[in-house]
């Protein structure tokens, strides 16, 4: 081949090669004004989402779910309108059959996760707890932190941050303490078979109700819980407000139980030694669901 030869074909090389970048390039632009336009109307529609859920009083987790959902479908359009402005149609339509296939795969590989998601959005259209909330499932117990997709952050009394799987919570028995903001605390205390049991009651419901702390309704209470070989066992309950804090709660129960044992010995009542404490939750009839045992107090 000749020096003219190389050089013609060269120079007929760089024309084609220039008028196709020429035609090329405004395609691109385009592309990716359009790309940026998607991503900037994805990013409008998420606050437009979030302003108008929040309206309507939508947990937090649905308004971010929903949100990112709509960012995430305007992208792909505009990812798909940008490919098929520069004349990558078919490369999308590739894409798109993959990422099906892709997405297949990884939802048998991830299954848990998918389960876990799906129970996030159920538990965020349910609304069984809010943030701030005292729950209670399979045996951990803490305040709601946050509320994501796949996981419920709770803080036990202790410090300890767990993470809940939104599953676990979905399938399993769940406990909102604080879901009508009462709380019902209750001690049992012995007194002597000599002694008169309606009187001890009377005076013991009194000094409970009198105590700063403790809710005028529901009221305080008691009664003659059994009848033991010795003693005749009196069960004493109050109603405190769950807005109250822990240490709070703890200490208006501790008062409670300090006078009216005081009132008892003042009154020349014989006390037992053996005393119980119990807490339980409020029902819509004010009577207790569920008793438990001092070494598994809720908070």
């Amino acid at each position: 081949m000749s020096l003219q030869t190389f050089t013609t074909s060269l120079d007929e090389f760089l024309k084609t090669a220039t008028n196709d970048v020429l035609l090329w390039v405004p395609r691109l632009i385009l592309a990716l004004i359009a790309l940026f336009v998607f991503m900037w109307l994805g990013r409008k529609l998420e606050r437009l989402l979030d302003l108008s859920l929040k309206k309507r009083n939508f947990s937090e987790t649905l308004k971010r779910f929903f949100g990112r959902l709509s960012r995430l479908g305007l992208i792909l359009i505009g990812l798909a309108l940008s490919l098929n402005i520069i004349g990558l149609g078919a490369f999308a339509t590739g894409l798109l059959a993959s990422g099906s296939i892709i997405a297949l795969v990884l939802g048998f590989a991830f299954q848990q996760i998918g389960t876990n998601f799906m129970a996030g959005i159920f538990l965020a259209f349910s609304r069984p707890f809010e943030v701030g909330d005292l729950i209670e499932c399979i045996g951990f117990q803490g305040i709601v932190k946050d509320i994501d997709l796949r996981a419920t952050h709770i803080r036990a009394v202790d410090g300890r941050d767990i993470f809940l799987p939104n599953a676990t919570i979905y399938t399993n028995p769940l406990i909102n303490y604080t879901r009508d903001h009462l709380r019902r605390y209750s001690f049992t205390i012995g007194i002597d078979y000599g002694d008169d049991a309606m009187e001890a009651l009377e005076l013991l419901n009194k000094t409970a109700q009198s105590v700063e702390g403790v809710l005028a309704e529901p009221p305080a209470g008691g009664i003659i819980l059994e009848f033991l070989t010795t003693v005749v066992n009196l069960e004493i309950f109050i109603w405190v407000s769950m807005d109250k804090g822990f240490n709070e709660r703890r200490a208006t129960l501790t008062k409670v139980m300090h006078k009216c044992h005081r009132a008892l010995l003042e009154y020349g009542f014989t006390v037992s030694s053996n005393t119980i404490t119990n807490i339980s939750i409020r029902t819509k009839d004010n009577d207790p669901s569920r008793v438990l045992k001092p070494e598994n107090q809720a908070l």
